[in-house]
């Protein structure tokens, strides 16, 4: 590797963490925004679903012969064709599970063992690394918060964002890789 390949490399993981902050901070101030369960979950489902989407979009050989419309288990397991990492399938599972039974029961709420149970459907690597740190941006984003235990809602914030920033992350990865093979290609014509 070259040093303008590394500086270039670390633009890219900058740029990268940038937008990846400005994304999380516009989830977390819809989440402040959202007064009930059901708009929290819809609202960071769709952004989950939209990154699959650019997932797809990017790792993808030739994505103009994409489907139009395709359900949400459809592109999740697009996505695990093109190469997204496997450990993320429980966690976006979960989390079209979750979002369907609110979306077909008004009278559906989250409970700490829904909380509980989403947390434990991010990979552990996740779990022991991203979650602590989001749980503290929560709590210092929201006041009179002692345990991040006791509030179902918050665990399932978490868990929606550390799923969005992994999607993301893998999104960024499909991509790069993708970019590389094309121009590996284009060098050789």
């Amino acid at each position: 590797m070259r040093l303008s390949d590394e500086v270039e490399a670390a633009d890219w993981v900058s740029i990268r963490d940038r937008i990846l902050w400005r994304m999380a901070n516009a989830l977390f101030a819809e989440f402040k925004r959202d007064a009930d369960d059901l708009a929290v979950v819809v609202r960071a489902h769709l952004h989950i679903e939209h990154e699959l989407d650019e997932l797809i979009y990017f790792a993808a050989p030739n994505p103009t012969h994409l489907k139009e419309r395709m359900e949400y288990s459809e592109k999740v397991w697009l996505a695990l064709v093109l190469g997204m990492n496997a450990e993320l399938k429980p966690a976006l599972t979960a989390a079209g599970t979750l979002r369907n039974r609110f979306a077909h029961n008004l009278d559906t709420t989250l409970t700490k063992g829904d909380s509980k149970d989403l947390i434990h459907k991010l990979t552990r690597e996740v779990r022991e690394e991203m979650v602590p740190s989001l749980s503290e941006l929560v709590q210092s984003r929201t006041s009179n918060v002692q345990s991040i235990d006791d509030f179902p809602r918050l665990q399932t914030e978490i868990f929606f964002l550390a799923t969005l920033v992994e999607v993301f992350r893998e999104r960024y990865r499909l991509g790069q890789e993708r970019f590389q093979i094309v121009s590996t290609q284009a060098a050789q014509v």
